[in-house]
This record gives C-alpha cells, structure tokens and sequence, in this order.
C-alpha cells in the first residue's frame, strides 16, 4: 500500500483467488479490483491444498522433478508453457485497454511469467535463479511494468516502499 499510494489508477485489476482480493483491497482500501482468472498462480490440479512433505511422499520422484519443471499437468493442473499463455492472453488484453495506468494483484508465478515474457533473460536462467533464491521478490512487493506500441517492458521489481 505504501508504494501505490497517491497513485491513481484506472483500473484495479486481480487474480480472483481470495488471497489477491484480499491484498488488493489493503492496498487501495475501498477498491473493488476487476477479478480475472488469467491472473491466477499456476493451477496445480489435485495438488492443490496439499503441502509439498506430502506430495512428495505420495509421488516421489517423479513429483520433484514435476515441481522443479512446473509441469502440474499429470495432476490435473498445468505446466510453465500454459501459464505463459494465460498470462500472455492477460498482457495482451490489458494492451489494448484505453487505460493510461492500471494495477494488478497476482501471484509470485504469474508475476514471474509477466517478467520473463516482457523482458530478453532466458525462461531457464530465470526460473533457476528464482528456485534457488538468488532472484527474490518480497511478498506484496511491486513490478513496474510499461507498455508501449503492444510491447512489456520491466522498469523495475521488488519494490516495498
């Protein structure tokens, strides 16, 4: 909320997973963010309200090395390639938005998505760093991103005040 304040924005845009509305209506109190569902984290399928220990366990190996790939489509979810595409349909649909400034509240996937499709880092250099910490983004932080003749750029990431 710090950083957006006195920031006026023409439209709030939100993943409609409860934990984003939440976030977006602390952040610009008495918004009511336009929920999409392209904005959500990357479905893991029946996965879903289970925690890694467990997964594991269940699935073994082949689990790890399914998290690792983001590939969640043996279990009813998705894989990194189709989260590009929702996220890229999102990007595309707010491009041609007439707003002049919007904002939206997603997810650490979804954010990391936008910022490998909006800028030249490779998918896999990109992905590895976030794995292993060396790219990190704090919770509830800001990406800024500009859009000019159809085309994402990142200006900056990370920011928390």
């Amino acid at each position: 909320g710090e950083v957006l304040r006195g920031i006026s924005f023409d439209r709030i845009y939100s993943s409609d997973l409860i934990r984003a509305v939440q976030t977006a209506q602390n952040a610009i109190p008495g918004c009511e963010p336009i929920q999409d569902p392209l904005l959500r984290e990357i479905g893991l399928g029946e996965l879903e309200l289970s925690n890694i220990a467990e997964c594991s366990k269940r699935y073994g190996e082949t689990f790890d090395e399914d998290r690792i790939n983001l590939n969640f489509v043996p279990y009813g979810g998705e894989n990194k390639a189709m989260l590009a595409v929702r996220v890229q349909a999102f990007l595309d649909k707010l491009a041609q938005d007439p707003c002049e400034q919007a904002v939206a509240f997603a997810h650490a996937g979804t954010l990391l998505t936008a910022i490998i499709q909006s800028s030249s880092a490779s998918v896999g250099i990109l992905q590895a760093l976030s794995l292993t910490g060396t790219v990190s983004y704090a919770a509830a932080s800001v990406a800024v991103f500009v859009c000019e003749n159809g085309r994402w750029q990142l200006q900056s990431w990370g920011l928390t005040h």
